[in-house]
């Protein structure tokens, strides 16, 4: 598994251990990382999509496994006792809910007086799929001058692609609309549609999930299969590789 070195101007974490076991994660769960962080001390990554709390763990081992050590900006109620600590240790920033327009503010002082800092946030906001994005992103990348960085993690593919560094203009929506682009291009029709369970154990899908299985192309088949496990679904046979094996999940490139 080949991961990309971060600039000497990176924010690191200095920890042969995380690395390693940010590393092993990954390559165990068959991810692989796609492009390179900017070489800058100051940045915005925009983590997309933000479907489940497991996100989080595979974000983590994504940090520990390149070397780069970021905070994460997350709502308070995942800051509980007796993790709360642990999430701080982490990189976390708690944000109270009902006062989300204190905190882009906040994040600019941080922004001024560090001189290495790495931001992560789910534009979404929430781990419904959702077509606005929230814009407190958008105003602490206005206010400091700090570029944004998007993030693809996509489950369908398991790839971490990080996109090109992005300055943020007055327009909003011309700014979001151009970010989503990356997602659109990166994420594969699957990602969405998959539940948690599916994400934790390909390529083994739970009876609620197979049906959107069949989307995948015949370039994404690996010729795994279930050993004849739910052999017609809808009255539709299933998806085959060019060998003749049916497919259930797998969606790696050949090749």
């Amino acid at each position: 598994m080949q991961i990309p070195e971060p600039g000497p101007r990176v924010a690191r974490h200095n920890s042969a251990l995380l690395r390693r076991w940010g590393r092993w994660f990954l390559s165990r769960r068959g991810w692989k990382v796609r492009g390179n962080l900017p070489d800058l001390s100051h940045m915005i990554l925009l983590g997309v999509p933000h479907t489940s709390n497991w996100d989080l763990l595979y974000c983590l081992a994504f940090e520990c496994a390149l070397g780069f050590k970021a905070n994460w900006v997350g709502k308070q109620s995942l800051f509980f006792w007796p993790l709360g600590p642990l999430m701080r240790r982490l990189g976390g920033v708690p944000v109270n809910r009902r006062f989300p327009r204190q905190m882009p503010w906040d994040t600019v002082a941080h922004f001024r007086e560090r001189t290495h800092l790495i931001l992560a946030i789910a534009p979404e906001g929430t781990r419904r799929k959702v077509e606005k994005w929230k814009q407190g992103f958008h105003r602490i990348a206005r206010a400091t001058d700090v570029p944004l960085v998007p993030i693809c993690m996509d489950f369908g593919t398991r790839v971490f692609a990080i996109g090109p560094p992005y300055i943020a203009t007055e327009n909003v929506e011309d700014d979001i609309r151009s970010l989503k682009k990356f997602l659109k291009i990166s994420l594969s029709p699957l990602d969405y549609r998959l539940c948690v369970s599916c994400r934790l154990f390909f390529p083994f899908p739970c009876i609620r999930c197979v049906p959107w299985f069949e989307i995948l192309p015949d370039s994404w088949a690996t010729g795994r299969s279930l050993s004849g496990r739910f052999q017609r679904v809808n009255n539709k046979s299933p998806p085959r590789t060019r060998t003749g094996s049916v497919v259930w999940g797998y969606s790696y490139p050949l090749g």
